[in-house]
Parts: C-alpha cells; sequence; structure tokens
C-alpha cells in the first residue's frame, strides 16, 4: 500500500491526529514539550534541594529533562538519539567554532558599545584563584543552559515539526517560542525580545547550514559566558550577576546601550547576530542535515506492511534501479561514462550494486550491509574496506575506512531520497592523503523494484 492511500477515507477527527506517516508532525512536537515539562518538573521536584545546594540555582534540570526527552522520543520513533542534530560529522569542531564564535561575538558587541559611548567599562572585580573558580562555575552552569535550550527548541521540535510544514516555518514558530521564553524576565524590553528570536532564527540556520545542533549549543554557550561572567553585565534582562570577572555601566538611551536588558536590548546586538548568521553562512560547506524538512519517500513501502504505527516513522526504502544524472550531479572526479545503481533494501539488509563505466570498461562492485551500523571487513583486490551502515534521520550514512598497500583514508556517503522518491542523491566525501574530493550523485529511478 501506498503512504497516504485511503488517507480520505479515515475520519476527520482521525486525520486530525493521524496522517499517511503516523501521528502528525505538530502533535509530536506538542507531546514533546508536554513530556519535557513534565520531566522537568519531576526532576526539579526531586533534585531542588541537593541541587540548590550545590548551584544554589536548577541549571541542570533545563539539561537533564530536554536529554530525557529526546530520549524518549527516539526511542519512540526508533531512531538514534543522535539524530536530532546531535550526529554527523565534526561535532568536537564544530562545537569549537561555536565557542569562539560566541566569543567574539559578544566581545565585538561589547567594543561597539564601548566605541559608541554606550557602556563605561570600569575594570576587573577579581583577580587570581578567584577568576579561575568562578570562570569554570559559570562554563558548567551554561553548558547546562545552551544544552538544554537548544535541544529543546532546535532538537526534536525543531526536526519533528519541520517535517510537516518545512523547515523555515518551523524554525521562526520555534524562535518566536524561544523569544517568547524572554518575556518573563525582569527588565526585559522589545529589542531584547525580538533580538533572543533572531537569535533562535541564527542557530536554526546554523543547524540547516551546518548539519549540526553543536554549533549553535558552543556559540549559545560561549556567547551567555562571556555576557553574564566575562564582562559582568545583564543577561536578557535578569540583572547583573554575582561572581562576574569585568565590569561597567551601559550609558546613553536604551536603545542603544541596552540598559535593563544588556547588551542584547541593543539595536548593535542585531547587527551582531545578522554577521554570526554570514559566519555560519560563509565559514563552511553546506552539510544538510537529515531530517530537517518535510519527509520524502520512497514509493516501494511494501515492507513496511500495511499497519503503522502512531509514533514510529517508517524508514525510507531505497530499492530500485537508478541511472546517473550528469546534468543534475556535482563531482570533482572524472564523470563516469555512465554510472548504474541496483539497491535491493528490505529492512535491515541492504545490497548495492554499482557499476561505473570509463573508457569502455565497466567497473562493477557489490556491497552488502546491514543498517544497524554493524561493522563489515571486505577485500577488494589490494584495497581493505572496513564499512558500516545506519540511519541518520531519514539519510542512510555509508561509512567506510579504506586502506590500500600506499595509503589510507575514509568515505562518507549519505544516501537520501527526493521528488517523492523518484531521485537518488548520494553526497559522497573521501579523505587521505592523497585523495580530497566531494562528490555529490544524482541519479534517476528507472524501475520500481
Amino acid at each position: 500500500m501506498q503512504p497516504g492511500s485511503g488517507e480520505h477515507a479515515r475520519p476527520f477527527a482521525v486525520r486530525m491526529f493521524i496522517g499517511p506517516l503516523g501521528l502528525r508532525s505538530g502533535w509530536r512536537m506538542l507531546l514533546f514539550l508536554v513530556l519535557w515539562g513534565a520531566l522537568a518538573a519531576g526532576i526539579g521536584y526531586v533534585s531542588h534541594e541537593w541541587l540548590g545546594k550545590i548551584w544554589g540555582i536548577d541549571f541542570p534540570v533545563l539539561a537533564a529533562s530536554a536529554a530525557a526527552a529526546t530520549w524518549i522520543a527516539a526511542r519512540l520513533e526508533h531512531r538514534p538519539f543522535t539524530s536530532y542534530g546531535l550526529g554527523g560529522e565534526h561535532r568536537w569542531r564544530n562545537l569549537a567554532s561555536g565557542l569562539a564564535a560566541g566569543f567574539v561575538a559578544m566581545s565585538v558587541l561589547m567594543a561597539l558599545l564601548v566605541a559608541v559611548r554606550a557602556f563605561d567599562p570600569r575594570g576587573a572585580e577579581m583577580r587570581g584563584p578567584e577568576v579561575v573558580r568562578w570562570g569554570l562555575y559559570w562554563a558548567v552552569a551554561f553548558t547546562f543552559t545552551a544544552l538544554g535550550e537548544e535541544l529543546l527548541t532546535r532538537g526534536y521540535a525543531l526536526f519533528a515539526l519541520s517535517r510537516g510544514i518545512g523547515f523555515w516555518p518551523a524554525a521562526v514558530a520555534l524562535s518566536l517560542l524561544f523569544g517568547a521564553g524572554h518575556i518573563g524576565n525582569r527588565g526585559e524590553e522589545a529589542i531584547g525580545v525580538a533580538n533572543a528570536v533572531l537569535a533562535g532564527m541564527v542557530f536554526a540556520f546554523s543547524v540547516w547550514w551546518r548539519g549540526t545542533l553543536w554549533w549553535a549549543i558552543g556559540c549559545h554557550l560561549a556567547w551567555d559566558w562571556a555576557e553574564t561572567f566575562f564582562y559582568g553585565v545583564p543577561n536578557s534582562g535578569s540583572g547583573v550577576a554575582p561572581n562576574h570577572f569585568l565590569s561597567g555601566d551601559p550609558a546613553g538611551p536604551d536603545w542603544l546601550s541596552g540598559g535593563s536588558v544588556g547588551p542584547e536590548g541593543s539595536v548593535l546586538a542585531t547587527l551582531v547576530l545578522l554577521l554570526l548568521a554570514a559566519v555560519v553562512r560563509y565559514t563552511t560547506p553546506r552539510n544538510r542535515a537529515a531530517g530537517l524538512g518535510r519527509e520524502q519517500w520512497g514509493r516501494d513501502q511494501s515492507h513496511a506492511g500495511p499497519k503503522r504505527d502512531m509514533v514510529r516513522i517508517e524508514p525510507m526504502n531505497f530499492s530500485g534501479k537508478w541511472r546517473f544524472n550528469p546534468e543534475k550531479s556535482a563531482l570533482e572526479i572524472p564523470a563516469p561514462e555512465s554510472a548504474y545503481f541496483e539497491i535491493e533494501h528490505r529492512e535491515p539488509d541492504f545490497r548495492l550494486t554499482r557499476t561505473l563505466v570509463y573508457g569502455g570498461q565497466a567497473d562493477t562492485l557489490t556491497v552488502e550491509l546491514k543498517t544497524d551500523g554493524s561493522e563489515s571487513v571486505r577485500q577488494f583486490g589490494q584495497i581493505e574496506a572496513r564499512m558500516r551502515l545506519h540511519w541518520d534521520g531519514a539519510e542512510l550514512v555509508f561509512d567506510s575506512a579504506v586502506r590500500t598497500p600506499d595509503d589510507e583514508g575514509t568515505n562518507v556517503v549519505r544516501y537520501s531520497l527526493r521528488d517523492e522518491g523518484q531521485t537518488l542523491v548520494a553526497v559522497e566525501r573521501v579523505r587521505s592523503p592523497k585523495l580530497q574530493h566531494d562528490n555529490t550523485w544524482v541519479l534517476d529511478r528507472e524501475e520500481a523494484s
């Protein structure tokens, strides 16, 4: 049965909640937020006494409840916990670059405020070991804050909602929610709330462009740490926190200095946030996050059977015969005269036979793997390959470590379906001391399996 066939035969009351792929994305997001609220209340209740003794405030509750809600949602959807922005390549590099971007952005903002005489710096409030002690304290505290807020508004909720309404509408909706969460802060003003919404959009854009949540987590953490501890200024209208390093006072009109909101309430913060978006866009190549945007499905879903779980999203089926489309592909290697893929896919079994034709000579390779991430070691002549295949959201990721007599490297291919299952896209990344190239193979379906 095709997904969605018989959809209109269901009563309207059922169709409000259940779509062709199970529970509708908006309800998924709502249930996730309700689950998070319940977990936050429960964790906060049982841990309040000992957390209060350690921290004085409940910083870890938000992070623990958001992580637990994400884990439960991942289990219900039969996906890895890392599917919602926590997976992908170069997690540590993205985290590190996010940390650097957040601190530099706040420093640029403070420099601009001083330059236009909207802030009067007073100097250091502490020295020596106290700087290290409280710097670490606030680093840990804002690690929990950044993890919690990013998992809550740019993690599962963004991925789930974008499946139904698309990425950008979902990003706007959740950024508005993120901004609304700042309204209750004492001293918050309209510009500060608007900049919180804009920050939410910048962080969501980083997930869409970089394919990971780690940059946003790092940037969020460093921004808050620099603002609260290093520069000792109000954070989102919450007043000046105790035990900070530097200090100073706002000067001039609130729209320029930020007033009681802190630097985030200044129109200069709007400019800095837009510059952050440009940093995301122009410092790294696009690495699309799997599972963001409307779900796309192959036409052959017969392996799933007619019965569908209300929560689970069934994996895509890549079965079919696929012909290389050179006009749509973007290769950094010489394009073959022709290429042909044949895939047999019945979860968790995956068999791919690919044939490349160069100089009239056909080179055929067959790979059989399971999609559970288990490793398979194969020998192709003098080439040894350690291969595994696993789901990352809606994409299948082929990950291999390849060794030859004179070279060693990695080959990662991310498979996805487009155009309602009529187009197969394979994004390939090859890295070794001798070879470094990125290829996007686009293949058209010839015949459904």
